[in-house]
């Protein structure tokens, strides 16, 4: 006797239910074009994912969430039409918060993968209109449906050449009544046709000077005075800057090149950020660090990890310093460990010299890596 699939208990036909009128709210994120590795391709994803969390977590208008589409959200809203300033306010609220989040990837970045370098890049634009809705539910979920949000996805594709904007349509604008805009708000006029629906008239209003002054707010990170320096390590590995810089930083590569480690713990859904924490497990014990500092130029790079927890040395800096060297790269291992109290110096002695000879089988295991990888694509 065949049994009944899982399949077979759901009930696929659409409960539909009665038309209402809704404002529809459609935010879209654009950008991240020819990213090609595995990586960018996951990081890319990644930071969209970031971004829709923080534009659903800045609705201020009571909006409901019908649907997560790939790099857009489509909100509603039953009733009447919301007032103009009312909008406006939820645009700025969402705009402004995508922005300074973009400017704190390009900040505190430590991946050097294409989506990580360029997320500052991305764009954002809004659809608002107002129109007749229903809605349809499967199993458990309910999907918007209606000519009105069919309008909504084809004014994804207008005649604006402006990269972030508003756009309103004007059966939105109707609905205002007496309500104007505001003189210094200049809005502009647009008009596109489409097929089965015809001419739709719509004004836009421009967002990016909004974000002018972004910069300026964002605080800029401060370095703090490190440690004297215990001990210093210099390899010349016969490899790219950029590939040695690369192997570092990608938490996924240490157990093949870091002398003595047992055990690597961190989230493998987080993006390495200035203040991502990870935990090693070694020899004399566990560790947990924190990414500290970065520096990247075309001749020289830095990486710095703070180790944050540790019987032995919490509070010290493990720093990285690479320089291009006629296209390989010459390496310094900066640890800085302030020097504990002299009653306790004759336990940290031996122990600071363990921790020397793992950091330079590191930095061979290191240069070995490098020299004999392929580069990845």
């Amino acid at each position: 006797m065949i049994q009944d699939s899982p399949l077979h208990s759901i009930d696929l036909r659409q409960n539909k239910s009665a038309n209402f009128p809704a404002l529809i709210f459609l935010p879209r994120i654009k950008g991240f074009s020819s990213l090609i590795s595995k990586t960018e391709i996951e990081h890319s994803q990644h930071i969209i994912s970031e971004l829709l969390e923080l534009i659903i977590h800045h609705n201020r208008l009571d909006l409901s969430l019908s649907e997560i589409e790939d790099n857009a959200l489509l909100f509603y809203r039953k009733g009447g039409a919301p007032r103009f300033k009312s909008v406006m306010n939820q645009v700025k609220s969402m705009y402004l918060a995508f922005h300074r989040h973009l400017l704190v990837i390009q900040r505190d970045s430590v991946c050097r993968c294409g989506a990580c370098q360029t997320a500052d890049r991305l764009e954002l634009c809004f659809i608002v209109h107002y129109g007749t809705i229903s809605l349809s539910r499967i199993a458990d979920m309910e999907k918007l449906i209606g000519e009105d949000v069919i309008l909504v996805h084809r004014l994804l594709k207008n005649g604006i050449s402006e990269p972030e904007y508003l756009l309103a349509t004007k059966s939105y604008l109707k609905q205002l009544n007496a309500e104007q805009p505001p003189i210094s708000m200049k809005l502009n006029r647009g008009c596109d046709h489409y097929e089965h629906i015809g001419d739709v008239p719509y004004n836009y209003f421009v967002l990016h000077p909004w974000h002018n002054n972004l910069k300026t707010e964002l605080r800029k990170r401060t370095e703090k005075e490190m440690p004297e320096k215990a001990f210093c390590i210099e390899w010349e590995i016969y490899a790219p800057m950029q590939k040695v810089y690369e192997m570092i930083t990608d938490l996924s590569q240490r157990k093949k090149w870091m002398a003595g480690l047992l055990a690597i713990k961190y989230d493998e859904q987080e993006i390495m950020r200035l203040g991502t924490a990870h935990e090693c497990r070694l020899p004399i014990g566990k560790m947990e660090l924190q990414s500290e500092h970065r520096h990247v130029d075309s001749e020289s790079m830095s990486y710095a990890e703070k180790i944050a927890e540790s019987r032995w040395f919490a509070g010290a800096i493990i720093y990285y310093r690479l320089r291009n060297s006629n296209g390989n790269c010459r390496i310094n291992l900066d640890f800085h460990f302030e020097n504990p109290r002299k009653s306790k110096k004759i336990i940290y002695k031996p122990m600071l010299e363990i921790m020397k000879i793992m950091m330079r089988v590191s930095l061979k295991n290191l240069k070995h890596y490098c020299e004999s990888v392929e580069p990845s694509v």
